[in-house]
């Protein structure tokens, strides 16, 4: 990533006159390119966009299945799908891509507890493990990460590139078998919502006879 890139600053409407170098409108953030370590632990970390990589969340997740097998503790897988992300590479460029994912990752660590891990799944899926949440706190939270994609536009050009995205969210408990099998359902719930529409969220319930999905209604 260019070095125009990494200093891209996001955020609502620039309260200050913006310094403009080159095709970028840089503004003031909310947090400092170190908010994207956003793992205390020194998690492996995806190079071009900060969030924590396949293999390292996978390991985190795993760990919470564990923790979640004697009944007591559960926690929650988030699959989120962004809307448009391909089309922001095709129409600016990869940098630009990158640097929309680096701030849509700090406005979630905003909203998340420092505990819970975002990892980049691929281009334009993104996975939150929220540790210790049942569902209905999964759900408020979904809501609020979805609202706050609204309040993150870059300024490129003269335009303003927003997106918006889906949510599919399975629990972790007991029941719970793999961290493979979680993200299959979360991203089945995904889908699921996206064949809605944008702005979705669905939940994956499983009843040991069938598989369904319910809306985001708590």
């Amino acid at each position: 990533m260019s070095k125009h890139t990494s200093q891209a600053q996001w955020g609502s409407k620039p309260s200050t006159r913006p310094h403009v170098e080159g095709n970028f409108v840089w503004q003031s953030m909310l947090a400092t390119p170190a908010t994207l370590a956003i793992d205390n632990q020194h998690t492996a970390c995806d190079i071009s966009t900060g969030l924590v990589d396949c293999q390292a969340f996978e390991s985190r997740l795993h760990r919470a299945v564990n923790n979640a097998a004697s009944g007591i503790n559960s926690h929650a897988l988030l699959y989120m799908d962004l809307d448009d992300f391909r089309h922001v590479n095709e129409t600016y460029g990869d940098a630009v891509g990158d640097a929309l994912l680096q701030n849509i990752a700090v406005r979630f660590r905003s909203i998340v507890h420092e505990r819970d891990v975002l990892a980049s799944f691929s281009g334009d899926e993104l996975l939150l493990l929220l540790e210790h949440c049942d569902l209905v706190h999964a759900i408020k939270t979904a809501r609020l990460l979805r609202q706050s994609l609204a309040e993150v536009p870059l300024y490129w050009c003269g335009e303003v590139i927003k997106t918006d995205m889906n949510i599919g969210i399975v629990v972790i408990n007991q029941n719970s078998y793999s961290p493979e099998r979680l993200i299959l359902h979360a991203s089945a719930a995904c889908y699921s919502a996206k064949k809605e529409g944008t702005g979705q969220i669905r939940v994956f319930l499983n009843d040991q006879s069938a598989s369904t999905f319910a809306t985001g209604e708590a």
